[in-house]
């Protein structure tokens, strides 16, 4: 595995999207050539999107993965078929794997191993079209094959708030707990293992539980960075250091390489003028800018974006403007609490604000958790 110091950037992407591709993750090849991210397949070699590689037959692509040979399996509709299918023989073949799993085909090609948007509380692996069903406690956020074939390492989201990595014997169905109380991603989390199976990378935005409260500060040193966890000890430490900005994710082991994917998000609220001219910047960091209905207050949404905290540190605020729009005094916290909170909407005389809130009386320890409103 390369170290952070020689660490290269083979893939760049600038979507102008809100927070639909801020989690959008990359997952290589096993021989570091094509990455799938989000739909579209990636030549590395080459740093662009590789459109000849995406073979036709399918009325609508949704996703892809990498089959058992490394080939480009695709999930997508043929017909009145929904699922995920290989091209054997020059046509889409509809593969027995549910619409709604993510498959990994085991090192030697002959299992497959998969998650469920419909059953988080399993793991599947076996034989393709007879794969069994592993139990496992928490919430399934993350999984990748051991090189041996016969295991799998889990990551699974705890009521808390915290992940917990486990190693799965299939031949068993023995789970055996590697590292608890990990501060991972709380919606998905994947997970990578180096090739002598001896270690696994993780995200994790520090190397130890947070405090319940950290999780809902607008601002706090919470980037996610990539962790090495030793699979015999659970010690851990970072490979990859928190960047400044946004987040360091989905760790991914090909070829002899560490890849990650790196987001980061910009948002600012301007104002215009009517009849054309400058932009004037009126906050960093703020979004889905409001109008107060005298004109000398904007409100906004402001919160760091972190994968670790989804929009649970989101709050409302304002700020002061002068006639031109220039902010002229500090932000002014105004719908603050536990979790989700958006920009206020004044009413027509500005006496009265309406906002959207996930609110919460207590800290939660993530976006689905329960606990929380959603108005």
């Amino acid at each position: 595995m390369p170290r952070q110091q020689s660490a290269e950037q083979v893939f760049a992407d600038s979507p102008n999207v809100w927070f639909e591709e801020y989690a959008t993750r990359a997952r290589v090849s096993p021989d570091g050539r094509w990455a799938i991210y989000s739909r579209r397949i990636l030549d590395l070699q080459r740093g662009r999107e590789a459109k000849e590689r995406v073979w036709p037959g399918l009325t609508e692509q949704r996703g892809a993965a990498f089959g058992s040979r490394g080939e480009l399996v695709l999930l997508g509709t043929r017909g009145s078929n929904t699922g995920w299918f290989t091209q054997a023989g020059g046509s889409p073949t509809l593969l027995p794997l549910p619409p709604d799993a993510t498959p990994q085909w085991s090192p030697d090609g002959g299992e497959v191993a998969f998650s469920r948007a419909g059953a988080t509380d399993s793991v599947f692996a076996g034989p393709l079209g007879n794969a069994r069903a592993y139990p496992v406690a928490g919430v399934v956020t993350g999984f990748a094959w051991l090189p041996d074939g016969g295991s799998l390492v889990v990551i699974a989201l705890q009521p808390r708030g915290t992940s917990t990595l486990s190693r799965l014997d299939l031949a068993s169905g023995r789970a055996t707990v590697v590292a608890p109380d990990l501060d991972a991603p709380t919606l998905f989390s994947p997970v990578a293992v180096a090739p002598d199976g001896r270690r696994a990378y993780v995200a994790l935005a520090g190397p130890g539980a947070p405090s319940p409260e950290a999780r809902h500060e607008p601002h706090a040193n919470r980037q996610l960075g990539i962790y090495q966890v030793d699979l015999g000890t659970g010690n851990r430490h970072a490979v990859v250091p928190a960047p400044r900005e946004g987040d360091a994710f989905a760790p991914c082991v090909a070829s002899g390489y560490l890849y990650w994917t790196h987001a980061v998000a910009e948002a600012s609220a301007v104002v215009v003028p009517t009849a054309g001219g400058t932009v004037r910047l009126v906050m960093r960091g703020a979004e889905v800018p409001s109008w107060r209905p005298d004109g000398r207050q904007i409100g906004f949404v402001y919160g760091d974006w972190r994968w670790v905290d989804w929009a649970i540190d989101w709050d409302g605020g304002a700020v002061d403007v002068d006639t031109g729009g220039r902010p002229v005094g500090p932000l002014y916290p105004l719908i603050t609490g536990y979790h989700e909170d958006f920009q206020p909407v004044w009413s027509p005389r500005g006496r009265w604000v309406a906002y959207h809130s996930h609110r919460a009386k207590t800290p939660v320890a993530s976006y689905l958790a329960p606990g929380s409103s959603d108005d």
